[in-house]
């Protein structure tokens, strides 16, 4: 669903795993006068991960993206037995010309589309749990019945969810462009 691919891709953003950001030291003049833009076009930021374009389809364009943990970006890795990466295949709208398989390319989500998706993939279902337990332990004194309908509860909530997973691919939708713009 692409709401989970967005608040996965936002996770890994600010997690310090995208293996497309490269960490650079910086003079604190310099440091200030990026925050300074960055304030200015905080309502155009974008999350963007580079990946290769595995099928072509019309306008839409299916990407491999490298979804990496914390740890995988780690110089220690090889030594580690945490590590882990995994590949994501995203579909993507194309809407700048054409793509041919195995190209290099960059695909994009708008951040506040990323919050949204957290907020839909984790906060509410975290807060359907707690609500239903909260209410109904003030009614039922058995802790099964009530962590089973709170569960219940959540499921029910991702069901609605799928449901609408139509409405939701078209407000979470993810853009791909050459990597060489």
């Amino acid at each position: 669903m692409p709401y989970r691919q967005i608040a996965v891709l936002l996770r890994d953003t600010y997690s310090g795993a995208d293996n497309d950001t490269v960490s650079r030291k910086r003079t604190g003049k310099a440091m200030q006068q990026e925050e300074t833009a960055a304030g200015r076009a905080s309502a155009s930021k974008t999350i963007r991960h580079s990946g290769e374009v595995v099928a072509v389809n019309g306008d839409s364009v299916r990407v491999r993206i490298e979804q990496a943990s914390a740890c995988s970006a780690c110089k220690a890795k090889g030594f580690c037995a945490s590590a882990d990466a995994q590949e994501k295949l995203i579909d993507c709208t194309a809407t700048d010309g054409t793509y041919s398989i195995g190209e290099q390319v960059e695909v994009l989500v708008q951040e506040r589309l990323g919050m949204k998706a957290v907020l839909l993939a984790y906060v509410l279902p975290f807060a359907v749990i707690i609500v239903t337990l909260a209410l109904l332990t003030m009614y039922i004194h058995n802790e099964a019945v009530t962590g089973v309908v709170a569960l219940a509860a959540a499921a029910g909530y991702f069901l609605v969810l799928g449901l609408a997973s139509r409405k939701l691919k078209k407000v979470f939708s993810f853009t791909v462009r050459h990597l060489n713009q």
